[in-house]
């Protein structure tokens, strides 16, 4: 049996932590095995940079979740691994594929479906389950959801108020619910996003209401609360590298998505259109089919096919 570990950072308020904790839970799930001969375990551990709490068990293979905010581990201790080490990238830009990772490691599971293979990079889908709906939160009213890790200094980047301004000219009678929870990395404290939120209602016309709350929610309390909307809303005016991780979530509840054309969004454009191109109530019906294209584009199953066919390729298995 070929034996491997999962090396996460330690649990913070943060989309890198987020998304290394649904590809961990994708590749430790045993029926997603894309060939039963493929037999190898993967354990998982949450460390420091400096993986103080590490067990130096010789694996055969370790999986990284490197990041030089989150987990930087620096290369005296990475050549102390001695294995296949791989790394997972999630923060990828238009034109590079490892613009923050150093050149360190054996494989790199570059979490961007829009790339081609090159090299020592293997593009991987996102890492989407598919989650099953609850009943939207009301039938009668157009209901608009959104949520996000929000900082006070880039405010122009994550529009929220948009969101409210465009229900305020709908015409109909509409519900928007924001959720802003405290980051570990934004360093905006809990006041600021308060007082943001009370800006946010005092925008509202008399038919929309506005909801914020400050929650930071386990994976399913949050695909719960993202399914109750008809469209979940990120209007991001961002030029940064990196996908985003949000729409992760809100492709996996199937409801209508509103994004931007910030390259921040690359990867969707081929399925879905974005505002303004089309209206928010345009998207709430168009976004529908490609977001069930995406779906199957990037199940769990093509996720696992792809990683154990890199593993395949770089020796491990």
């Amino acid at each position: 049996m070929i034996n491997g570990v999962f090396i996460g950072q330690k649990k913070t308020s943060c989309s890198i932590y987020e998304s290394g904790v649904m590809i961990k839970d994708i590749l430790r799930e045993p029926s997603l095995r894309s060939d039963p001969n493929l037999r190898y375990t993967l354990d998982y551990v949450e460390a420091d940079e400096n993986l103080s709490d590490f067990s130096w068990y010789p694996y055969d293979f370790y999986v990284i979740n490197w990041h030089p905010h989150t987990l930087a581990i620096n290369k005296s201790i990475l050549d102390r691994l001695h294995g296949k080490k791989i790394a997972i990238v999630v923060e990828v830009s238009a034109k590079e594929y490892i613009p923050f990772t150093p050149d360190w490691f054996d494989a790199y599971a570059i979490i961007d479906p829009t790339k081609e293979k090159k090299g020592k990079f293997f593009p991987i889908p996102r890492p989407v389950k598919v989650f099953s709906p609850k009943p939207l939160l009301d039938s009668s009213k157009f209901t608009l959801g959104s949520f996000g890790l929000f900082s006070s200094a880039y405010r122009n980047e994550k529009r929220f108020d948009q969101i409210v301004q465009e229900a305020n000219n709908s015409g109909r009678d509409c519900i928007v619910r924001i959720n802003l929870p405290v980051a570990t990395y934004t360093y905006t404290p809990i006041t600021a996003l308060v007082n943001y939120g009370k800006e946010l209602e005092r925008l509202a016309s008399p038919r929309v209401e506005v909801i914020i709350t400050h929650d930071y929610m386990e994976i399913n309390n949050l695909l719960s609360w993202l399914s109750e909307h008809d469209l979940n809303c990120f209007p991001y005016y961002r030029e940064r590298p990196g996908l985003s991780a949000v729409t992760d979530q809100a492709i996996a509840v199937g409801r209508g998505i509103m994004i931007t054309e910030c390259n921040t969004f690359r990867h969707l454009h081929k399925y879905i259109s974005f505002y303004p191109r089309q209206s928010y109530s345009e998207l709430a019906e168009s976004t529908l089919p490609g977001i069930k294209q995406m779906q199957l584009d990037w199940s769990p199953e093509i996720f696992r096919a792809k990683f154990d066919a890199m593993l395949q390729e770089v020796g491990v298995i």
